[in-house]
């Protein structure tokens, strides 16, 4: 009965964080750009380093 109860909060915390992936990927583009997925990766991936890079930042200067 304990295992069974886990699993669905693991199933919770999994959906909740692919829905949250999901939101963060996603970038509305026109329609007449063939392979969308490649440009939402890519800004995902420039959004991801850039906030990485500012959170560095303020570690490095605040402390």
């Amino acid at each position: 009965v304990r295992s069974s109860s886990n699993m669905g909060a693991k199933l919770l915390c999994f959906c909740l964080a692919s829905a949250l992936v999901s939101y963060y990927i996603y970038t509305p583009i026109p329609e007449n750009i063939e392979e969308g997925w490649k440009v939402m990766l890519v800004t995902s991936l420039f959004r991801t380093v850039g906030h990485a890079q500012e959170d560095f930042f303020c570690l490095y200067v605040c402390f």
